[in-house]
């Protein structure tokens, strides 16, 4: 048998397929703390050997420690048993194995000995998925040890009637009382014209202003000008001081140098019954036409390659 790995394995489920192995195997139950003890990691058999001789030769004593080592009371088993699903890979039958395993452990820490105490162990877990979690804090400490359910119910219609017979003090929030935002007395001395000019509006020589200037001057509404010639007749995409000349980029043409240069080298010929000025090459044996003098009845379905003197490549020119 391989030895326990914390890691990967479920203690409960190795602790049953020890006992099993060990009663195939023939071996006296005296004798399987020390075959469990050679299969245990370090830290899990100095547990064991830290308890008394007495209880560290009985194997129900140190299957009981080691489940308490790793928290396996009758809630986790509980817990295991109804939310356990099946491994990828695994068979059926070993979801079969492990669910019988959570289940006895479950049932054997109750002390469920009979068919009476298994029916009322069932009925007490359906009252308990039935209560609702905020009850089922006041009862923490003991509620994995209810397995009456009689004592369960008795319990909960308790809790029940005293929650219904107890008045609720509504907590009062102390009142506020308003801020006084009045500026204290500004120590400050005041200008003498401006306290000239108070003491004449006081006495009714300068009328006072109406309303606000300020709110007046911010709410009232401006007309839009132009940002720059600042008329108001016209915004900035329209300004005219912005319209410019446009300029020419990137233009060709001729100019009437260029064809002073070639007039020495021009002459007229006739292409296809038209005339037209040529430029035309006395070495050449072949003459190049462009094809908006050409008809597609003048070609006669050969090619000839033509390279030009400034062209890296020959082209491909039909022949007419």
């Amino acid at each position: 048998m391989q030895k326990f790995d914390s890691q990967n394995t479920d203690i409960s489920l190795y602790l049953t397929l020890f006992e099993r192995q060990a009663r195939a195997a023939g071996i006296e139950e005296e004798e399987w703390v020390s075959q469990l003890i050679s299969l245990l990691p370090l830290d899990l058999a100095q547990i064991i050997i830290k308890e008394s001789e007495e209880q560290m030769r009985e194997y129900t004593n140190v299957k009981k420690v080691l489940l308490d080592r790793f928290k396996m009371k009758p809630e986790t088993f509980r817990i295991k048993f109804t939310q356990h699903q099946r491994k990828q890979g695994d068979l059926w039958k070993d979801l079969v194995f492990e669910l019988q395993n959570y289940l006895d452990g479950w049932i054997e820490g109750l002390n469920v000995t009979d068919f009476k105490g298994l029916t009322a162990l069932m009925i007490a877990d359906q009252l308990k998925r039935r209560v609702p979690n905020k009850v089922k804090d006041h009862f923490l400490d003991e509620w994995g040890e209810l397995i009456d359910p009689l004592v369960l119910a008795g319990k909960l219609d308790q809790y029940e009637s005293v929650r219904g017979h107890r008045k609720i003090n509504p907590v009062r929030m102390a009142e506020r009382k308003p801020l006084d935002r009045a500026r204290p007395n500004s120590p400050r001395k005041e200008h003498p014209a401006k306290n000239a000019e108070k003491t004449e509006r006081q006495f009714g020589k300068i009328p006072a202003p109406k309303g606000n200037w300020r709110n007046e001057k911010f709410e009232r509404r401006t007309q839009p000008a132009c940002y720059r010639c600042h008329s108001t007749s016209h915004l900035r995409p329209n300004c005219p001081q912005l319209n410019k000349s446009k300029e020419l980029v990137n233009r060709v043409g001729l100019s009437e140098q260029t064809q002073d240069l070639f007039a020495p080298y021009l002459s007229k010929a006739l292409v296809n019954n038209d005339e037209m000025d040529i430029l035309r090459d006395t070495g050449a044996s072949i003459d190049i036409v462009s094809r908006n003098h050409i008809l597609p009845e003048h070609f006669t379905g050969e090619v000839v390659y033509v390279k030009q003197p400034l062209d890296a490549e020959f082209r491909c020119l039909p022949l007419a």
